[in-house]
């Protein structure tokens, strides 16, 4: 394995003089997979067309180490498809758009990995070409605008090469797609301004993603999962099928979002619609099919269903009254093991009486809980849907040792005071609770509303939002107990002795570490206060920074603890940003944007040993 330092004013020769330093053309014509070209600041003007096919190399030590892409394929469940003889060609700077790489580059049947890099065409050309079963991955890269009519900026040739995309961004360009393939790619927390055209058996997986709009053809597939689709149209055709899972679609002026022709189908399940207040149209043709179920709630689109039309005539009728495209019931469970109940009673009875296993499916209504049976094993409340199925609480909701709670599509109410306990609780070792789609609202409590509080209890949290919940800690893992929270509203929460958080693609207002704890944040925003103590451990990876106050927003570690920003965005411009170390504490900044007209302030004993600034963005310091 070899290391490559290239700057854009090396001259060329290479080696063959001291005077010299090689290009990065005449690397790329010598680099071997397991190498890793690091590329210094600037930009990088390629002459030529570069055809890039690397030798083989013996020793992939840098792409088994490049944690970056390892988590690429772990994120898309993948690990055993993650090619290992890869070459590397990485910026030296976390901000992709330090270093430029102007050109064109064909990759033929190779494994290449771009990083920190912004990639622009010219001449109307491709930037990236991938071909003959190529490998192309790009993190936390920015893609630019093609230039030229009918040019797209990356181009997969043939349909087993494979594109992925991690933190990245891709230009929009008006009226065409920026990437063309005919194989798979696999998009991670990237942002695509343009959108895709896929034909034959091309196939599209979208997480944690946005995308503009798509066009699918022949025998493709696209899928979006926790993804927000901001565009105007989805066109399908042929036999194509376009799934949405757990995602946002916006609406603009047109209530008309997808069109379906020949033998193809739409999925969603537990789509959310924001935007202009249309009810939600689809055109379907032929024998094309499409089954829709909406979660909005407290808005135009609650209790709204997606309208099937056929021709353009019908689509700016408003009304829902027929042509609905069919909601599909969320319950996965055989009906055997489901009991249905319409009223307070009915759902007493049925959770005293269910055997382990059982699907309590409440239809849409209004529900009161004051059983004494709150102590649960392996049992399945779910709402026929959030917006309408409410359910007061007036007990607290614990589970039995090694059991599991599940509580799906329900708007959940407190009721009595618990005394000083959680509402929802997994207090003993393998105890569990899951949420999905659930809202809880109107609760005012001082300890955590829901909690793990034992070694080996687990809360999953999975599209939950909390709202207008007073007084105190929303979200809780103490004792060594875990918590995962993912694409939720959670305004506070609070890992404690030796407890864990882990939180992706979230809206956290607060999250505090104390005692020994440790809290993970991956693609998310928080807007008030973060604070570790007592050598816990805060880890913020692609996490927006976005102060709420005026008066500022708090970052404190103290008692020898540690914050640690990885490739995050500071919109400090937008509010006071006030760093405090204590106690020899310590904070890294390895941030994607900071703005240095309004530097952060950073009170701190020995700025040199507490504060990674690799950066060297502009800080306030203060004893």
């Amino acid at each position: 394995m070899t290391e490559y330092n290239v700057d854009p004013a090396n001259k060329g020769g290479l080696f063959s003089s001291i005077n010299f330093k090689p290009t990065l053309e005449e690397i790329l014509a010598t680099a071997k997979t397991g190498d890793v070209i690091v590329l210094s600041s600037g930009t990088y003007e390629l002459n030529k067309d570069i055809n890039l096919t690397p030798a083989h190399g013996r020793n992939n030590a840098a792409v088994l180490n490049d944690i970056d892409y390892v988590d690429t394929y772990k994120k898309t469940s993948r690990e055993d498809e993650m090619p290992t003889d890869a070459l590397i060609i990485r910026g030296a700077s976390d901000n992709a758009d330090d270093v430029h790489l102007v050109g064109k580059i064909t990759i033929n049947n190779s494994n290449v990995i771009f990083e920190n890099i912004t990639a622009e065409n010219r001449n109307d050309v491709p930037a990236v070409i991938g071909d003959n079963s190529s490998n192309l991955t790009f993190i936390n890269c920015i893609l630019t605008e093609a230039i030229g009519d009918n040019t797209p900026i990356l181009l997969g040739n043939d349909a087993d090469t494979t594109i992925n995309f991690s933190s990245s961004y891709v230009a929009e360009k008006e009226k065409m797609a920026n990437i063309y393939f005919d194989g798979p790619l696999y998009m991670y927390n990237t942002n695509l301004e343009s959108g895709v055209v896929l034909r034959g058996s091309a196939a599209v997986v979208a997480m944690k993603s946005n995308l503009n709009w798509a066009e699918v053809h022949d025998n493709s597939y696209f899928g979006g999962v926790n993804s927000k689709f901001l565009g105007t149209y989805y066109y399908a055709t042929d036999s194509a099928k376009v799934e949405f899972y757990s995602s946002t679609i916006k609406l603009w002026n047109n209530p008309l979002f997808a069109k379906g022709e020949g033998n193809t189908e739409f999925l969603g399940k537990n789509v959310q619609f924001e935007g202009d207040e249309h009810v939600p149209t689809i055109e379907l043709l032929d024998n094309a099919k499409a089954n829709f179920n909406i979660i909005n709630q407290d808005d135009f689109f609650a209790g709204k269903q997606v309208r099937i039309i056929t021709s353009d005539e019908e689509i700016y009728s408003e009304s829902t009254d027929s042509n609905n495209a069919d909601v599909s019931d969320n319950n996965d469970i055989d009906d055997e093991n489901k009991v249905i109940v319409s009223n307070s009673q009915e759902l007493m009875q049925a959770a005293k009486t269910s055997p382990s296993g059982t699907v309590i499916f409440l239809k849409a209504g209004s529900y009161n809980y004051d059983s004494n049976i709150n102590y649960f094993n392996f049992l399945t409340f779910e709402g026929e849907d959030v917006a309408n199925t409410i359910l007061t609480i007036n007990v607290q909701f614990q589970v039995q040792a090694g059991c599991t709670l599940t509580l799906n599509n329900l708007q959940i109410n407190g009721g009595v005071d618990y005394e000083d306990n959680a509402i929802i609780a997994a207090g003993e070792n393998g105890a569990k609770v899951v949420m999905n789609n659930c809202v809880l609202t109107d609760l005012n409590k001082e300890s955590a509303l829901i909690s793990a509080q034992a070694s080996g209890a687990s809360i999953e949290l999975n599209c939950v939002s909390i709202i207008n919940a007073n007084g105190g800690i929303d979200v809780g893992a103490g004792n060594g107990g875990s918590v995962r929270i993912e694409d939720s509203y959670i305004p506070c929460v609070l890992a404690s002795n030796n407890g864990s958080i882990s939180i992706s693609t979230s809206n956290i207002f607060w999250i505090s570490a104390e005692s020994n704890s440790t809290v993970n944040i991956d693609s998310s925003v928080i807007t008030l206060e973060i604070s570790a103590s007592n050598q816990s451990v805060i880890n913020l990876t692609h996490v927006t920074i976005d102060s709420l106050n005026s008066d500022g927003m708090p970052i404190i570690a103290d008692q020898n603890s540690q914050i640690v920003f990885s490739r995050s965005v500071f919109h400090n411009e937008h509010g006071q940003i006030k760093c405090e170390l204590y106690d020899q504490s310590k904070l890294t900044l390895r941030l994607w944007r900071y703005n240095n007209d309004y530097p952060i302030t950073v009170k701190c004993d020995n700025p040199s040993e507490q504060v990674d600034n690799i950066q060297d963005w502009t800080l306030n310091f203060e004893n």
